[in-house]
């Protein structure tokens, strides 16, 4: 099936498909990071980033109520962030939260990730 996903308006720089196929993200080269829906090409969510994306990867889903929740590990200048995507029943519609993972110091050098893999035992 083909869609057109409308969001991103300049040059596309990543794009990941969740593992169950039913959502894709992607980022900008100005920064904008979106979700879509791949059942109904809607955008579920959007937002500004602070400096582009480096790293975008699904990590993990999980069986929450009637909807899955999807783990995203989205890294943002030099820093890893976990994006949980969930839906929101009360609002109805899909929220992300964003919460930066815990890193060993870099002992003052700049990091930048440019690719992540995640392990079961985690």
């Amino acid at each position: 099936r083909l869609a057109v996903l409308r969001g991103l308006a300049n040059k596309v720089t990543m794009l990941a498909f969740s593992q169950d196929e039913a959502f894709i993200c992607g980022c900008d080269e100005d920064c904008f990071f979106y979700v879509w829906d791949l059942g109904t090409s809607e955008v579920v969510f959007g937002q500004k980033l602070t400096a582009p994306a480096t790293v975008l990867k699904w990590a993990e889903q999980k069986k929450v109520g009637h909807y899955f929740s999807y783990e995203l590990v989205l890294g943002i200048g030099g820093s890893i962030n976990q994006a949980l995507l969930s839906y929101d029943n009360f609002r109805m519609q899909w929220v992300m939260t964003f919460k930066p993972y815990q890193v060993p110091p870099s002992g003052g050098l700049q990091r930048c990730f440019n690719c992540v893999d995640m392990s079961k035992d985690r």
